[in-house]
């Protein structure tokens, strides 16, 4: 993948992965599925299997639409997160306009 895809990449999924947290913090528990199903799907399609994993371990914890989440999705969420940063990390900044993104 080249370096600007790359920085592009882990934008969205940071700013995805925000949104599923915000969804969950908020008790919206659907839409945390909607954006971990969405973090596995684009992780898996840039060839980072290890985020779509986690991605996927919280899709487990979250459960079945329209349930509850089981006892260890927090830590699932925050495994996920760390692997974002550490994904972020890696990924060099292409330009300036890296400074102006929240995430940095």
């Amino acid at each position: 993948m080249k370096m600007e895809n790359e920085f592009r990449v882990t934008i969205d999924l940071k700013n995805t992965a925000l949104a599923m947290n915000r969804a969950a913090v908020a008790e919206d528990f659907d839409a945390a599925r909607y954006w971990a199903t969405r973090i596995a799907k684009q992780s898996a399609r840039c060839g980072q299997l290890e985020i779509e994993a986690a991605a996927l371990r919280v899709l487990l914890f979250l459960g079945p639409s329209g349930s509850e989440p089981t006892r260890g999705f927090g830590k699932a969420m925050f495994e996920l997160a760390e692997l974002l940063i550490r994904f972020g990390e890696r990924v060099p900044h292409s330009n300036s306009r890296a400074d102006s993104y929240p995430f940095n």
